[in-house]
């Protein structure tokens, strides 16, 4: 890995980066300055218990809303995971794609760096801007719990944002497995998306019966399911094993298939 390989990558999706990530810390910080308002209201809280098996398909009890953390976690950490995991598909799938369409990869691929030190050089660009949003998440729900709510359990802040960080590196994985199938940008970019709606539609289907909750298991967003990651504060080891296995399998497949394609 080269640091000037990896600031230009990191210019070149300067805008998706700091758009994405401002709209993202914007809600975080307005959803949590909300908690109060509705854990407080009785009427509310009566709704959302006779609505318990909708939530439960997206993994959250409403026993949980009783606190703040368990607040971030049914509301502010859904949006977090999805916005997460499409700026992760979408990053990895058109690393490769977005220097084609920009005329740039003659020139790229022509500086005196071998092409797997230039992917990885991308691929340690990614894991920076993932792990600054998710670090950043962390701290907006946190100091919104301080000044709006009462936070009691930090740890399980910082577990969640540490979950949406293993998701995103999951689906890092599957956009570098789909990078050299895509022809343009504007190709990955929409499977990118696709993918991962077609991944959190899958992980509503938990509640249904027979085939359709085999499909919902097969859903990287419910590998850690909110209410066990604020009830516990910690990730489960299968969860973890799979979102790293499936980020370094990306990673060694498209190392490979890079050096082997006629760019």
């Amino acid at each position: 890995m080269k640091r000037n390989l990896i600031g230009m990558e990191l210019k070149s999706l300067r805008v998706s980066f700091l758009v994405g990530t401002l709209v993202l810390l914007a809600y975080q910080f307005a959803l949590g300055a909300m908690a109060d308002s509705f854990m407080g209201n009785a009427g509310m809280m009566e709704l959302l218990e006779g609505k318990s098996a909708i939530l439960e398909s997206f993994g959250i009890d409403p026993v949980m809303m009783s606190s703040y953390e368990g607040w971030v976690g049914a509301q502010p950490h859904t949006l977090f995971v999805l916005l997460i995991g499409a700026f992760s598909a979408i990053w990895a799938g058109t690393c490769i794609t977005r220097e084609r369409d920009k005329g740039t990869a003659e020139y790229l691929f022509a500086l005196p760096y071998a092409r797997q030190e230039i992917f990885f050089s991308k691929a340690a660009a990614h894991l920076l801007l993932v792990t600054v949003i998710a670090g950043l998440t962390f701290l907006v729900n946190w100091l919104a719990g301080e000044w709006f709510s009462r936070v009691s359990d930090v740890r399980a802040l910082l577990m969640l944002a540490a979950a949406g960080c293993c998701v995103a590196l999951a689906f890092l994985g599957v956009g570098y497995l789909m990078t050299f199938w895509m022809t343009s940008e504007r190709t990955a970019t929409s499977a990118g998306i696709g993918i991962v709606l077609v991944m959190f539609f899958m992980g509503l289907l938990s509640t249904a019966q027979g085939t359709a909750a085999k499909l919902a298991s097969l859903s990287l967003f419910r590998l850690f399911p909110p209410n066990e990651v604020v009830a516990h504060g910690s990730l489960t080891a299968a969860g973890v094993l799979i979102t790293v296995g499936l980020y370094g399998i990306g990673l060694a497949a498209a190392a490979w298939g890079l050096g082997r394609q006629d760019l």
